[in-house]
């Protein structure tokens, strides 16, 4: 707790030190913020995910989604914003705002708790609950700066990637709505930042972080895709801390406790968040064979109508062609840190544009939008810097040519 405590204080420290990135998240929260109410239809198939379940949760004091098609994590947090923030805030503007004597107004009271939270009428909760997921995607816009400051070593390149993601079509759109995408791409962002941490001191608490980040974004979606790269930077690890560099002292090494601590602790994280889907295993294998069909999961079969929207709309022609050129760029530049996003990237793009028919559901881009990002900052901020040394370099050979 100490530690984590310790970096929410640097990264707080950080944003208030930096001027540029504090401008960029003032834009991301007024582009989230302002559009959340009074916002988009209120019925999206998919939202109870997350401020219904909240509420089940909140009204049978336990942590049953009541739902099993999508893990436990995004309710969890909706019902812990619920308890903690908006529901004291309502009882508060009831009492203030209601007129006539105290027993009137805990009628009127008790009335409007009945509504909102016993009848779950989607009207005040739904909008709790996209606040919760406006909050998070300002959180994505700040994680894709650190992940890019740390991996490539230039807060420049941070600062671009941070601000392509702050007006990102896609990125402020689901931030409006209380879906799943905006907390996936948070804590796959949030996994990133935690194993350059362990990319840069390999020690059991990092690893430890590293497992319940693995959790975390494994009960968000149901989706695995932090894997590649957790086993890229524990290999480099691995082969760093030898001495002698042998096969059978490298696999000692990429056999030790701290991977271990990893798996256990991500299992752990997984449970714990989800119990009621072992509880409720057939409930659970039902909805999620439900899902498998509607994905028509090994269909195996190239679907261009994502990488169109994406190159239209979700990502636009312009930034499409500047993160394929960045990506060319990181790779030389920045082979192995390159690797570890598009050990992500790579396998996404698989799953949904290939192995599944799921990239017709164009918001699962969401989570990978800020990594692609990044390579878009890489590209600009290479550019930019070859402009200027062309420039300098020009003058001098101009002057003493």
């Amino acid at each position: 707790m100490k530690s984590i405590k310790k970096l929410l204080i640097n990264i707080f420290e950080l944003v208030k030190r930096n001027k540029i990135l504090t401008g960029i998240l003032l834009i991301a929260l007024l582009l989230r913020f302002t559009g959340v109410y009074p916002g988009y239809h209120p019925y999206h198939s998919d939202e109870g995910m997350s401020y219904s379940s909240a509420i089940e949760m909140i009204r049978n004091l336990n942590i049953d989604p009541t739902r099993y098609d999508y893990p436990s994590l995004a309710p969890l947090i909706n019902a812990f914003f619920y308890i903690i923030f908006f529901i004291p805030l309502f009882i508060l503007k009831s009492l203030i705002l209601d007129s006539g004597d105290l027993p009137t107004k805990g009628r009127n009271l008790i009335e409007l708790w009945q509504q909102v939270v016993i009848q779950n009428q989607q009207t005040d909760v739904l909008f709790w609950g996209r606040y919760v997921t406006a909050l998070f995607g300002v959180g994505v816009v700040l994680l894709t700066y650190l992940v890019a400051n740390r991996l490539f070593g230039d807060r420049r390149i941070g600062l671009v990637a941070a601000f392509l993601t702050a007006v990102n079509f896609r990125q402020v759109l689901n931030s409006h709505l209380g879906l799943p995408d905006i907390y996936n791409s948070f804590f796959l962002l949030l996994a990133l930042f935690i194993f350059t941490l362990i990319l840069q001191n390999p020690t059991k608490k990092n690893y430890l972080l590293g497992g319940i980040a693995i959790g975390l974004f494994f009960s968000t979606k149901f989706q695995i895709f932090v894997i590649p790269p957790f086993l890229l930077v524990h290999t480099k690890s691995a082969w760093d801390g030898l001495k002698n560099k042998t096969s059978v002292e490298f696999l000692k090494k990429l056999l030790n406790s701290n991977i271990f601590i990893t798996c256990i602790v991500a299992t752990l994280v997984t449970v714990l968040i989800n119990p009621y889907h072992l509880i409720k295993w057939e409930e659970f294998i039902g909805a999620n064979a439900y899902t498998v069909l509607k994905y028509t999961v090994g269909i195996k079969t190239l679907d261009f109508y994502p990488l169109l929207y994406l190159f239209h709309i979700g990502l636009g022609e312009m930034i499409t062609v500047i993160i394929l050129l960045g990506i060319l760029i990181a790779l030389r530049k920045y082979t192995f840190h390159s690797l570890i996003l598009l050990s992500v990237v790579f396998p996404f793009f698989y799953v949904f544009i290939y192995y599944t028919g799921g990239g017709y559901y164009t918001r699962n881009f969401v989570t990978i939008t800020p990594l692609l990002l990044i390579f878009a900052g890489i590209f600009i901020i290479e550019c930019c810097r070859f402009l200027i040394n062309r420039k300098r370099y020009g003058f001098l050979n101009n002057r003493y040519g």
